[in-house]
């Protein structure tokens, strides 16, 4: 499963994905503006797992399992541009 996700300017995102048997995603954030917003920052990847503790909202008892909200900070660090 693939997808592309965009923060707003304060950093926040929301993803949203349908599946009856994922629990767990890997996340990659990357810095694709560069200079443009503070400098060049290093990409990294987080998996996050979805627990019971995570589910806000029943499934049907059936193939779909209920809504899941998770709060995941991600913080990259500045690239080393010294030379």
């Amino acid at each position: 499963m693939g997808d592309t996700v965009y923060t707003d300017s304060d950093g926040k995102y929301l993803f949203l994905f349908n599946s009856s048997s994922i629990n767990s995603v890997k996340l990659k954030a990357e810095d694709i503006d560069g200079e443009e917003n503070g400098g060049e920052f290093e990409t990294k990847e987080v998996d996050i797992t979805f627990t019971n503790a995570d589910k806000v909202t029943n499934g049907d008892g059936n193939w779909y399992y209920g809504k899941f909200l998770k709060t995941q900070n991600i913080e990259l660090t500045k690239k080393d541009t010294a030379e």
